[in-house]
């Protein structure tokens, strides 16, 4: 008995080995694919997530500076809220009376690493001139007991 050939309108029993690999190679560029998006998007929300804290600790020392806990005047040093980071500020005095401050904190990390920075600029009222005004304000201010009374009669 014969064998019967293989005709174009019989039906295949399963699939040719070119259409396995040719499926294979577009699940593996798949599986890349989507394997470098995850990979990028955890390297954002990293960058992301460093970016905000850096954000947050220049305000904590903006807020210092303001209220007098750390001088406006050129200093730096480590974060107290986390010793990773690092901050530096400096101040220029362009119209009397005002600061132009600049706070920048930047992440301690190796060089092989990208680092993380920010910088705040605010204005602000020269604290020593605030002082100096409040002092004169304090001497100037008299103080003074005085009564007045009055009579009258009705009539």
């Amino acid at each position: 008995m014969k064998r019967p050939s293989s005709t174009p309108g019989r039906p295949r029993d399963g699939f040719t080995l070119l259409e396995v690999i040719l499926s294979l190679a577009i699940l593996a560029g798949a599986v890349a694919t989507l394997g470098e998006l995850i990979r990028s998007g955890l390297a954002n929300a990293q960058s992301a997530r460093d970016f905000t804290r850096a954000k947050m600790l220049c305000e904590g020392i903006e807020e210092q500076v303001v209220a007098g806990a750390i001088s406006p005047s050129g200093s730096s040093g480590t974060c107290d809220d986390d010793p990773r980071w690092l901050y530096s500020i400096s101040s220029e005095s362009d119209q009397p009376g005002l600061l132009n401050l600049q706070i920048t904190v930047s992440k301690d990390v190796p060089p092989d690493q990208h680092t993380v920075q920010f910088t705040l600029w605010r204005w602000m009222i020269d604290p020593n001139i605030a002082s100096e005004s409040n002092d004169t304000t304090d001497t100037s201010s008299s103080t003074g007991t005085g009564s007045t009374s009055g009579t009258g009669t009705g009539g």
